[in-house]
C-alpha cells in the first residue's frame, strides 16, 4: 500500500510538473514580456558557437558545417533580447519589445532584412536591416502597425520591399489580407531615432481570397502570395500575381470604386507551409509545425511551375503587345496630324499664290514682295512638315516589323481559366530535414545563391520549448 502510495504521489509530482512547465513554456510566455534594462537593438547572439553546433550537428542535412563557416556566414538575429520599437502608432516616444518573433527575410544587392513582430502584440512590428557583406546591424525599421509580416520580398526591378500585413476589408469591413510596400531608397534614408515614428507603406493592396497573407516570395516581377493552415480540414495554398509597369500590383475595381488585387495561378500545397520559392525550373516548399522537425523540399520542372512560367511569358508578351499597339496607334495619330498639316499648308500657299496673281495686275509690288516671303516661309514649313511625315512613317514600317503575333483573345480567354495544381510530399524530389521552427529559406540570386535559413526558435515566447533553438541565420551551401 505505501508503495503504491508513493507511486501514485510521484506520477502527481510528474504530471504537475508537466502541467506547470507547459503553462509557462506555452502559455505564460506567449502572453508575457519580460523585462529588460535594454535601450537598444541587441545585437549579440543568445547562443555560444558550441550550443549553435551542437543542435546543428543532430541534423544530418546541416552537419557538414563546421565552425569556421558558421561565423563567415550566419548572421546573428537582431533583438531576440530587445528590439527598440513603438507601443503603437500613436506613442511618442520608444518602447524595447522583449517578445519580438522573426518571421521573413529577404536579400538585395547590399542588404539583408529580417522581419519580426511583437508575440504579445504590445509592439509596432520591425524590420531588422544588416549588411549584407559585413553582417553588420545597421538599424531597425519600424513598421506602421502590428503585422504579422510572414514575411518579405524584395522586387529588384522597381527596388520595392513587400511585406506581408493586414487590413480592414474595403467591402465587408473585416480583417483581411494587405499586400504593401516600401521603396528601398525611403528604407536607406529612414531614421526611427531622429524621427520617432513609424515609416510609411508606398502602397496598399487587399487582396482577394486571404484571410491573411502567411508568407510571400518574389520571382520574376510577380509575388507568390500563400497561406498557412493546420490540422486536416483545409488545404493551404500559394497564387500569383504579377506586378505592373509602376512597381504595384494589378488589380480590379468593384462596387463601383474599390480596388482589389485578383491573383491568378493557384497551387494546392501541403499544410503547415511557411514558403514557397520559385527559381527557372524548380520551385522550394518550407514546412514547420511547432516542435516537430521542419522541411524543405524540392520540386523540380512541377506541373505548377511550368505553367507559372508559361504564363509569366504570356503575360509579358502581352504587354509588350499592347505597348506595340499603343505606340502604333501614336505614331499613326502623329502621322494623321503631319498629314493634316501639311495639306493646311498647301491650301495657305495656294491662297496666296491667287492673292499674288491679283497683286501683279495691280502692280503693287511692296504688297507683292510681301506675299511672296510668305509663300517662302510656309514652303520651308511644308517641307519640314513633310520630312517629318516621312520620318513617323520609317518609324512606322520598323514597329510593323518588328511586332509580335499575338493572339489577344486565345490569352484572354486563358487567363479567365480556373486551374489548380499540387505541390505535395509525394511529388518533391528531395526533402532536407532541418531543426523545428524553420520559419523561411531564402534563395540568394546575388552571386552565391546559398539557401538561408531563418528560424524562429529563438524568440522569447519559443525558447523554453523542447526544441533545438537557433538564433542565427544560416547560410546553407
Amino acid at each position: 500500500m505505501k508503495k503504491r502510495t508513493i507511486v501514485l504521489l510521484l506520477i502527481l509530482v510528474i504530471g504537475i510538473s508537466f502541467l506547470g512547465y507547459r503553462h509557462y513554456a506555452f502559455e505564460y510566455r506567449y502572453g508575457t514580456e519580460p523585462e529588460t534594462d535594454l535601450t537598444e537593438t541587441n545585437t549579440d547572439p543568445l547562443l555560444d558557437d558550441q550550443t549553435i553546433m551542437k543542435n546543428l550537428s543532430k541534423y544530418e542535412d546541416l552537419s557538414t558545417l563546421n565552425l569556421q563557416e558558421l561565423n563567415q556566414t550566419s548572421y546573428v538575429i537582431p533583438g531576440l533580447k530587445a528590439t527598440k520599437t513603438l507601443a503603437g502608432n500613436t506613442a511618442t516616444d520608444f518602447s524595447m519589445c522583449t517578445s519580438m518573433t522573426p518571421q521573413g527575410i529577404c536579400i538585395t544587392e547590399k542588404y539583408l532584412f529580417i522581419s519580426a513582430y511583437c508575440h504579445t502584440h504590445s509592439h509596432n512590428s520591425v524590420l531588422y536591416m544588416m549588411d549584407k557583406n559585413t553582417h553588420q546591424f545597421i538599424k531597425e525599421i519600424v513598421l506602421s502597425g502590428k503585422p504579422h509580416a510572414g514575411n518579405i520580398a524584395y522586387d529588384d526591378v522597381h527596388n520595392n520591399i513587400w511585406i506581408a500585413c493586414t487590413g480592414e476589408n474595403v467591402i465587408t469591413s473585416e480583417r483581411t489580407a494587405y499586400l504593401n510596400c516600401i521603396s528601398l531608397e525611403k528604407i536607406e534614408k529612414y531614421d526611427f531615432n531622429s524621427e520617432k515614428k513609424p515609416i510609411s507603406y508606398d502602397k496598399k493592396y487587399q487582396i482577394d481570397g486571404f484571410s491573411s497573407a502567411s508568407f510571400l516570395s518574389y520571382y520574376r516581377n510577380n509575388l507568390f502570395v500563400g497561406h498557412y493552415y493546420e490540422g486536416e480540414w483545409k488545404d493551404s495554398y500559394v497564387v500569383r500575381f504579377p506586378i505592373d509597369d509602376e512597381g504595384g500590383l494589378e488589380t480590379k475595381t468593384v462596387f463601383g470604386n474599390h480596388e482589389i488585387a485578383y491573383g491568378k495561378e493557384k497551387a494546392v500545397i501541403d499544410q503547415y507551409c511557411q514558403g514557397v520559392y520559385l527559381d527557372t525550373g524548380y520551385c522550394i516548399l518550407i514546412q514547420s509545425s511547432g516542435t516537430k522537425d521542419s522541411k524543405v523540399q524540392s520540386f523540380v520542372n512541377s506541373d505548377f511551375q511550368e505553367d507559372v512560367e508559361a504564363m509569366i511569358d504570356l503575360d509579358e508578351q502581352y504587354k509588350l503587345y499592347l505597348k506595340q499597339q499603343e505606340a502604333l496607334k501614336s505614331l499613326e495619330l502623329s502621322l494623321e496630324e503631319q498629314n493634316h498639316i501639311v495639306e493646311s499648308l498647301e491650301e495657305d500657299i495656294d491662297d496666296l499664290k491667287e492673292e499674288k496673281a491679283f497683286l501683279i495686275d495691280e502692280e503693287d509690288k511692296e504688297g507683292y514682295q510681301e506675299i511672296k516671303e510668305k509663300i517662302d516661309t510656309l514652303k520651308d514649313e511644308k517641307d519640314e512638315a513633310q520630312l517629318k511625315a516621312l520620318s513617323i512613317k520609317k518609324e512606322i514600317n520598323i514597329l510593323q516589323r518588328e511586332m509580335i503575333d499575338f493572339d489577344e483573345q486565345a490569352y484572354l480567354d486563358r487567363t479567365k481559366e480556373t486551374k489548380e495544381y499540387t505541390l505535395q510530399d509525394d511529388q518533391a524530389d528531395r526533402t532536407f530535414v532541418f531543426p523545428p521552427r524553420l520559419e523561411q529559406a531564402m534563395i540568394s540570386k546575388y552571386g552565391d545563391y546559398d539557401v538561408y535559413l531563418l528560424f524562429e526558435s529563438a524568440a522569447y515566447s519559443y525558447r523554453a520549448q523542447a526544441s533545438s533553438v537557433i538564433d542565427r541565420v544560416i547560410v546553407w551551401g
